[in-house]
């Protein structure tokens, strides 16, 4: 089966009443799984797709209180959640 390594940086974002985390994931690479896991994908020259200018933003609360902030300010930017699935191995 063919195998893909990903990378990617992450930022984690906690509000002060533990009630709400925000994960923002950047610089996301994939690479053919034949290159070392530990060697970044940029440098490594089997760069198989970079996303550069994407992020992937997560917001998971814990259903207290008002609505979420950073959710609020997405909207108002006219940024809206989109669904995706990755496949799982059962």
């Amino acid at each position: 089966f063919p195998q893909l390594w990903n990378q990617f940086s992450r930022l984690t974002l906690v509000d002060f009443n533990m009630t709400e985390r925000v994960t923002i994931d950047l610089d996301l690479d994939w690479s053919r799984a034949d290159s070392s896991p530990n060697t970044s994908a940029k440098g490594s020259g089997r760069c198989v797709r970079g996303l550069t200018d994407f992020c992937i933003i997560e917001v998971k609360r814990d259903g207290r209180g008002a609505g979420s902030v950073v959710t609020k300010r997405m909207r108002e930017g006219h940024v809206h959640p989109t669904r995706f699935f990755s496949a799982r191995k059962n």
